[in-house]
C-alpha cells in the first residue's frame, strides 16, 4: 500500500516537472522567435522623455515621431511675436523639467537664444537651423526682384556670416521637414533607447506620408501660373519648392514700415506685372494693404505660416501646408 502511494507521488512529481519543463520551453521558444518581446514589456512602463517644442509646425512633426503614447509640450500655444516675446515663468518651469527643447532657431526666436547664452535654459536643445542637409534660403533686401539665394546646410562648412540672413521658416519646405524628422528621431532614440523601435517605425511612416504629400502639393500647385507679388514673404520655402517665383516682394525691416519710395515702386509693379494676387503674412495690416491695392486687379491673400488657428497635433503640419497650397493654387490659377 505504501509502495503504491510512493509510486503515485513519484508520478505526480514527474508530471509536474514535465509541465514546468514544457512551460519553460515555450517561454524560451517565444523569446527566440521575438527577441524584442521581453524588452518591449519593460519599455511599456518606462517613462517617456519630456519634450518641449517652441512652435506649432515643429510640434506637429515631433508629435508624429513620438506617437500616441507620449505628447510633446508646446511652448507658444498662441500666435505671438516670436521675435521679441519674453518667456513667462510657467514656460521657464516647463523648460526646467524637460529632457529636450526643440526650437526654430535664433532668427525667429531670439529670446530663447538669449536664455541659452545666459545659461538660464540648461536643457538639451535642438534647433531647426541645425539640421544638416536641409535647403536654406537667404533673405533678400527690403525690395527684391527675383533675388532669392539658396544653399544646402553642410554643418561646419556653412559660412557663419550667412546665419543671420537665413529665412527661418524652413519647415515650409517638405524636404526640410523630412530632414528634421530624421535628426529628431535619432535624438529621441539616443535619449530614450527603450522606445527606439516605436520611434523608428513612426519616423519611417511619417517620412513616407510626407513624401506622398509633397507629390500632392506639387500636382495642386502646377496650375498656379498667374503672376503674383508678396508682402513680408514668410512663404519663400513653399513657393520656391514648387517653382513659384514672385514678380517682386516688399519685405519691411522688423518693426519698421517701408518707405514711401518703396511703396510707390511696389504699387507700380503690381499694376505693370498684372499681378493676380498679393500674398501677405497675417502679421501685416490688411487694411493698409487694401489701400495699396486700389487701382490694381490683384486679390489680397492673407496667409499664416505658423498654423496659429489650427489644433496642435500630428495633423497640423499637413493641414497647414494643405491650406496654404489650396489658397495659393486658387488665387493663381488661370481662368
Amino acid at each position: 500500500m505504501i509502495q503504491q502511494k510512493s509510486i503515485k507521488i513519484s508520478l505526480a512529481v514527474a508530471a509536474l516537472a514535465a509541465s514546468l519543463i514544457s512551460l519553460f520551453s515555450l517561454v524560451l521558444a517565444a523569446r527566440e522567435a521575438d527577441p524584442g518581446a521581453a524588452p518591449e514589456s519593460v519599455s511599456a512602463s518606462s517613462p517617456r522623455p519630456k519634450v518641449v517644442v517652441s512652435n506649432l509646425p515643429l510640434h506637429s512633426l515631433v508629435a508624429g515621431i513620438m506617437g500616441d503614447q507620449a505628447r510633446p509640450d508646446l511652448l507658444f500655444r498662441r500666435r505671438v511675436s516670436h521675435h521679441d516675446t519674453a518667456l513667462r515663468p510657467s514656460q521657464l518651469r516647463l523648460l526646467s523639467n524637460a529632457d529636450l527643447l526643440v526650437w526654430a532657431g535664433p532668427q525667429l526666436e531670439q529670446p530663447i537664444q538669449t536664455l541659452i547664452d545666459k545659461k538660464v535654459i540648461k536643457v538639451r536643445h535642438w534647433s531647426a537651423m541645425d539640421c544638416k542637409g536641409q535647403r536654406l534660403l537667404l533673405l533678400p533686401g527690403q525690395f527684391a526682384l527675383n533675388e532669392t539665394t539658396e544653399f544646402v546646410h553642410g554643418g561646419s562648412d556653412v559660412d557663419q556670416s550667412y546665419l543671420a540672413s537665413i529665412d527661418p521658416h524652413t519647415w515650409l519646405d517638405i524636404d526640410n521637414a523630412i530632414c528634421f524628422v530624421g535628426e529628431l528621431s535619432a535624438l529621441l532614440i539616443e535619449i530614450d533607447p527603450a522606445h527606439s523601435q516605436q520611434y523608428q517605425q513612426n519616423r519611417d511612416e511619417l517620412i513616407v506620408r510626407l513624401s506622398q504629400f509633397d507629390q500632392q502639393l506639387s500636382e495642386m500647385l502646377a496650375a498656379a501660373t498667374q503672376p503674383f507679388m508678396v508682402y513680408h514673404n514668410s512663404f519663400r520655402y513653399l513657393l520656391s519648392r514648387y517653382g513659384l517665383q514672385a514678380e517682386g516682394e516688399l519685405n519691411p525691416a522688423h518693426g519698421q514700415p517701408p518707405g514711401l519710395r518703396q511703396l510707390l515702386a511696389f504699387r507700380d509693379q503690381l499694376k505693370t506685372t498684372h499681378a493676380s494676387c498679393l500674398l501677405a503674412d497675417i502679421s501685416a495690416s490688411s487694411r493698409q494693404l487694401d489701400e495699396w491695392l486700389a487701382g490694381s486687379s490683384a486679390t489680397l491673400l492673407m496667409l499664416d505660416p505658423m498654423g496659429s488657428n489650427l489644433a496642435p497635433g500630428e495633423e497640423l503640419y499637413f493641414q497647414l501646408l494643405s491650406g496654404l497650397g489650396t489658397k495659393i493654387a486658387r488665387c493663381l490659377r488661370a481662368e
